[in-house]
C-alpha cells in the first residue's frame, strides 16, 4: 500500500509540479499536492492543512525558495523544506542551507529526490519527537516545583507551631523559676530558646526560598535609582549604627518585578553591613554598567571579604561562612540568585580576605535610564536624633 504524502510546491509552472508529483509517486508514495506561486498563497496553505514536505523552485518570477523559507519561519511550523534548482554552485547552496533550507537538489539530480524526502520527514518527525519530550518534562519540572512548594509552605506551618508552644513554654518557665534557677540552668534555658529560634527562623528561610523568584504578574518597568532609595531608607538604622557610607552612580530602568528585585538589592547591601570591617566603617559602593542587551550591577564593599574558594558555595541554601556572632539563616543568597535567575540574569562574586567583596548581577536592559546624578547616602551624626531628612539622599 502506498504511503500517503502532502506536498506543498512552490513552482509557478504546472509541469514542473506535476514531474515532482510522478517522481514520487514511482517512489511508492500517494501524493496529496498543493502548488501556490506567492506568499499569501504560501500562509492560506499552511493555516489550512499539515504538510509532509515543502518543495520550491530557487526562482519564482518573485517569488522563490528564500522568500517561501521567510514565509516558514515566520508560520513557526517545523517542516522539512526541499529545494529545487537548475543553477549549479556551491555558494548558492550554502546560502539557501543557511537561511533553513534542509537539502538543495539539481533539476539534474532529481533520482535522489525520494531519498531526500524520506530522510527529511524521518528527522523532522524524530526533532517533534524529541521537543514533546522536552514539553514532557518541563510539565513534570512545574508539577515538581509546586509539589516542592506546597511541601515547604506544609513543613514551615506544622512545625513552626510546635516551635512557638516551645519558645513560649520556655519563657514562661524562665520568668517564674528566675530566682529558683542557678546560674548554669539559666544558660542552658537560654541555649534552648537561642535554638528554638534559629529553628524558627530556618523554617521561615525554607518557605522564603521555596517562593523565591515565582511571580504570576507581568514584568514592568523598574526605575532602580528610585527602587535602591527605598532599599536604602529600610536600612537607615543599620547604616546609621555602623556609620556606613553609601554611594549609588547612575542608574538604567529594567524589566522586572519591583519587590522581588528590592529584595536582591536588601539582602547585598545588607550582608555588606553585616559583614563590615572591624576597624573601619562599611563603604558600599553600588554601579551599573551596560554590556551587550543586558545591565550588570556591582555591589562592592570594604568588608571582611572571603576566599574565592567558597565563592560558589556562598549562593547554595543554608550556607554560611561564618557560623558565629552574625544573625542570619544563610538562605539571603540563595534567594538571591533566584530571583536574579528568574529575571534572565546571573550573579557571581570576587573577594579576596580583608580586602572586601564585590557582588555582580546582571539584568536584560531596556533602552530608559534614570538619572545621571551620583547619590551619597551618609549616617546622621551621632549626637542627635536621627530625622526623616537622614534618609534621603545627598546629591553632589
Amino acid at each position: 500500500m502506498s504511503e500517503p504524502l502532502h506536498v506543498l510546491e512552490v513552482e509557478d509552472c504546472e509541469s514542473g509540479a506535476e514531474l515532482l508529483s510522478r517522481l514520487l509517486g514511482a517512489a511508492g508514495y500517494e501524493v496529496h499536492s498543493a502548488r501556490v506561486e506567492c506568499d499569501h498563497e504560501m500562509q492560506r496553505a499552511l493555516a489550512e492543512r499539515e504538510w509532509d514536505v515543502i518543495i520550491a523552485d530557487y526562482r519564482v518570477s518573485g517569488f522563490g525558495a528564500p522568500e517561501a523559507l521567510d514565509v516558514l519561519r515566520e508560520s513557526g511550523r517545523d517542516i522539512p523544506f526541499i529545494v529545487v534548482s537548475g543553477a549549479a554552485g556551491e555558494d548558492l547552496a550554502v546560502e539557501t542551507m543557511r537561511r533553513g533550507a534542509d537539502d538543495y537538489l539539481l533539476e539534474n539530480g532529481l533520482t535522489r529526490l525520494a531519498a531526500a524526502v524520506k530522510r527529511e520527514i524521518g528527522s523532522a518527525r524524530i526533532r517533534r519527537q524529541q521537543r514533546e519530550r522536552e514539553r514532557a518534562l518541563v510539565r513534570e519540572l512545574q508539577r515538581s516545583n509546586a509539589d516542592l512548594q506546597a511541601y515547604a509552605c506544609t513543613v514551615s506551618h506544622d512545625l513552626q507551631e510546635p516551635l512557638r508552644v516551645v519558645s513560649c513554654y520556655i519563657d514562661l518557665i524562665e520568668r517564674r523559676s528566675r530566682t529558683q534557677l542557678n546560674e548554669e540552668c539559666r544558660e542552658l534555658m537560654s541555649v534552648v530558646s537561642a535554638s528554638a529560634r534559629r529553628m524558627s527562623d530556618l523554617l521561615k528561610g525554607l518557605l522564603e526560598f521555596s517562593r523565591a523568584g515565582l511571580s504570576d504578574r507581568a514584568m514592568s518597568e523598574i526605575d532602580c535609582r528610585a527602587l535602591l532609595q527605598e532599599v536604602v531608607e529600610s536600612l537607615a538604622i543599620e547604616i546609621r549604627s555602623t556609620g556606613a557610607r553609601i554611594s549609588i552612580g547612575s542608574m538604567p530602568v529594567v524589566p522586572g518585578w519591583e519587590g522581588p528585585l528590592q529584595q536582591v538589592f536588601l539582602n547585598l547591601l545588607g550582608n555588606a553591613l553585616k559583614y563590615k570591617n572591624l576597624h573601619a566603617p562599611p563603604q558600599i559602593a553600588i554601579s551599573a554598567e551596560k554590556r551587550g542587551d543586558e545591565w550588570q550591577f556591582t555591589v562592592e564593599d570594604n568588608g571582611i571579604g572571603f576566599e574565592m574558594i567558597h565563592a560558589e558555595r556562598i549562593f547554595g541554601a543554608f550556607q554560611r561562612l561564618d557560623p558565629g556572632e552574625r544573625q542570619g539563616t544563610g538562605i539571603g543568597l540563595a534567594i538571591t540568585r533566584r530571583i536574579v535567575e528568574r529575571h534572565g540574569g546571573r550573579i557571581w562574586a570576587q573577594s579576596s580576605p580583608g580586602r572586601g567583596a564585590k557582588f555582580h548581577l546582571t539584568i536584560p536592559s531596556a533602552p530608559a535610564v534614570a538619572g545621571e546624578d551620583k547619590l551619597f547616602f551618609e549616617p546622621a551624626p551621632a549626637d542627635r536624633p536621627e530625622t526623616p531628612q537622614d534618609r534621603e539622599a545627598v546629591l553632589v
